[in-house]
């Protein structure tokens, strides 16, 4: 219900990433950047997976939610792959993203706030080795 109420309230910000030297400017309610398929906990919303976003392609996926019509209607359709599902949601992929926001917006990483626009955040490919017991 937080998730709801946030974002009957919510006012949009003017965002301009950069994407793997592509520069993008959008005007939007949220937006996030995954490397996993899931986000969850921010600003009381809770995702459970979106779209083909991978751990391991070696790509960051960015996502913006317009204010547009209903949101939280076009989230779900994109999540669900139901028709319709662009409607207000935009998806870019990228090696490293550059991000910048008018208001100034808090940056939240895994959960926590982690600072404030502008930042940049890239990938390192195949850089954690896990070992698991055979």
């Amino acid at each position: 219900q937080a998730g709801l109420k946030f974002l009957k309230e919510v006012k949009t910000a003017h965002y301009k990433a950069t994407v793997d030297g592509e520069i993008i400017e959008v005007e939007a309610v949220i937006c996030y950047i995954l490397n996993a398929g899931s986000i969850g906990g921010v600003m009381g919303m809770e995702i459970p997976k979106i779209g083909d976003v991978s751990i391991s392609d070696g790509y960051l996926d960015l996502y913006a939610i317009t204010k547009g019509v209903q949101p939280l209607r076009a989230v779900s359709k994109y999540i669900f792959h139901h028709e319709g599902s662009d409607a207000g949601v935009y998806h870019w992929r990228g090696k490293e993203i550059t991000f910048e926001a008018d208001p100034v917006q808090d940056v939240w990483i895994d959960g926590e706030l982690g600072g404030k626009t502008p930042f940049t955040v890239n990938t390192l490919p195949q850089a954690l080795e896990i070992v698991v017991p055979a």
